[in-house]
């Protein structure tokens, strides 16, 4: 077994990590200031805990057979073959789309995160995780009031509305209250809660209630909605003595998710309040992403590709609905977000992986036979996170939470399974120097590999400031080397008549991914590029974005 002194050092770096990745925005730094440091404390987060753990192989090994340990293997199995057999830029892949930074060293590092919190979850860990979740709501919601009253100190470049959190976009922040809500209802509804944390509780509660509804995004709330029904249940029906209580609490359930879901879907008498046009036009996202599917069933068209794509495979529907301009970097659903990128193979593992959890997090619920904070606020939790993840973006603020959460189900499963096991007794409070070694080197890999991409991106934000054309293309050549970069630069450079240097710009970024469509854009907008090149930057448009009629001539 790991040693217990090993275990407390992981769940202390779990507890600070997710906090951190949930609140940790870099406005004054960075180009992409959300994702960015998300993914920065992710990657060294998973990276330090996995050495860590690592050290512990002998006592791993023995116990690989056990189903979900099994399915994370084989999920990280297919993520590394997807990202070598599927014909797409390794460096773009590894750290994702500009932006959204769902490539494959972030779900790498979802997976190792999960593992981790699988393998040294106790009831007081779960106690102080949910408790996290709930503070890191907390923090949004102050933020979130500042923003609703437009004392925002900081300019976010912001199409949406304004309170977007520190997740960067109402919809992310939205569903993060519902979920974290859940979390404070399962302890509000503890008989023994002390009065002051009850009232702490409330006000949590009542405020996320008060920003989701101005953030208009209504997911926060339908979620939120959804996983009290599951904890009223579990509080005051489950044991019930009266059958007629049973009967109509379930079917009254039942009634209002079928007319919540028709509205969702503009039918029914619900449709006034629950439809948004975003609806249908995640449709649209959701049949490329299947096209894109069926098209590369075994290896996907590579981690964190869906942009690349969707203009090839998206429907004609699609491009009367919005016009041709109107795009998206993501199938707005996390399944179809992993079968686009890894095919039928990463699919079917990561259905595997969530059904083993689902599992686990039944058998909780049923040998639960009083009402279980820890239980309630676990499950209710990471299934708002399920629900909202079939409607929205693998956003690394919320998948941490989702990741975790599963780990968390996982090992409180394990727990309630081995109870009735004796085992000796680990009285040792000091960490081996093994473990402390691997932790180390661990830590210096994991900065390594995470100090590339925001250092990058800072140094570039600073030469653009700065406004010294050198600086700028030096710091774009920076690794890794980035089409966003590229293509910024040769949109700049056209803007300001400097040709020469746009053309350069705008053949880099083709040079690294030659389905970059904005790229050949710029080319083929340049006044000075050759006749023969025109034709070529045309001809490519045409190939990569077939329904766009603007592109005949």
């Amino acid at each position: 077994m790991i040693r217990e002194s090993v275990k407390r050092s992981a769940r202390s770096v779990v507890l600070l990590s997710a906090g951190a990745i949930t609140v940790t925005v870099t406005p004054w730094l960075n180009m992409d200031p959300i994702g960015l440091p998300k993914l920065s404390i992710l990657l060294v987060a998973s990276l330090i805990l996995a050495g860590t753990l690592i050290s512990s192989y002998k006592s791993l090994i023995p116990n690989m057979a056990n189903p979900w340990r099994f399915a994370i293997l084989i999920f990280i199995s297919s993520l590394i073959t997807s990202f070598f057999f599927s014909n797409q830029g390794l460096i773009s892949q590894a750290y994702g789309a500009f932006g959204r930074n769902t490539g494959f060293l972030a779900y790498l590092s979802l997976a190792l995160l999960l593992w981790a919190v699988s393998e040294v979850s106790d009831n007081r860990f779960i106690g102080k995780l949910l408790w996290v979740l709930i503070l890191s709501a907390s923090f949004n919601c102050l933020y979130g009031l500042i923003q609703f009253f437009s004392f925002d100190p900081i300019d976010w470049s912001n199409p949406y509305n304004r309170i977007v959190g520190t997740l960067g976009n109402p919809n992310f922040t939205s569903a993060f209250l519902g979920i974290a809500a859940l979390a404070s209802l399962a302890f509000l509804l503890e008989k023994h809660r002390k009065k002051a944390i009850k009232i702490f509780l409330v006000l949590e509660i009542s405020t996320s209630i008060f920003l989701i509804y101005h953030s208009d995004s209504s997911q926060g709330l339908l979620i939120f909605i959804l996983g009290s029904l599951i904890t009223l249940y579990f509080r005051y029906v489950r044991n019930s003595s009266s059958r007629l209580l049973k009967t109509s609490y379930l079917s009254s359930v039942f009634l209002g998710v079928f007319f919540g879901l028709l509205g969702v879907l503009n039918k029914g008498p619900l449709a006034p309040y629950l439809y948004q046009d975003s609806v249908t036009f995640r449709g649209d996202y959701w049949r490329a992403g299947w096209n894109m599917t069926v098209a590369n069933p075994v290896f996907g068209v590579g981690m964190d590709g869906y942009g690349d794509w969707y203009r090839y495979f998206r429907t004609e529907e699609a491009v009367l609905r919005r016009g041709p301009d109107i795009i998206s970097n993501s199938a707005h659903n996390v399944l179809l977000d992993i079968s686009s990128s890894g095919g039928f193979t990463l699919l079917i593992a990561y259905l595997l992986l969530i059904s083993l959890i689902l599992r686990s997090a039944i058998r909780i619920l049923r040998s639960s036979v009083n009402f279980d904070p820890l239980a309630l606020g676990l499950v209710s939790s990471w299934s708002a996170y399920q629900i909202q993840s079939l409607i929205s973006i693998n956003q690394l603020g919320l998948a941490t939470w989702g990741w975790i959460l599963g780990g968390a189900i996982l090992g409180y499963d394990a727990n309630l399974r081995n109870k009735n096991i004796a085992e000796k007794a680990d009285l040792t409070k000091q960490v081996p120097a093994s473990v402390i070694v691997s932790g180390f080197l661990s830590l210096i890999a994991a900065i390594g590999i995470a100090a590339w991409p925001i250092s990058k991106d800072a140094i570039f934000r600073a030469a653009i400031q700065s406004g010294n054309a050198a600086s700028i293309d030096k710091s774009a050549a920076l690794f890794p080397e980035s089409t966003y970069y590229y293509v910024y630069l040769s949109e700049i450079y056209l803007a300001n008549k400097f040709y020469d240097r746009a053309i350069v710009a705008a053949e880099k970024a083709i040079e690294i991914n030659p389905r970059e469509f904005n790229a050949w854009k710029v080319l083929y907008a340049i006044p000075t590029l050759s006749d023969p090149k025109k034709a070529e930057a045309l001809s490519t448009m045409r190939n990569l974005d077939p329904l766009n009629n603007s592109l005949i001539k």
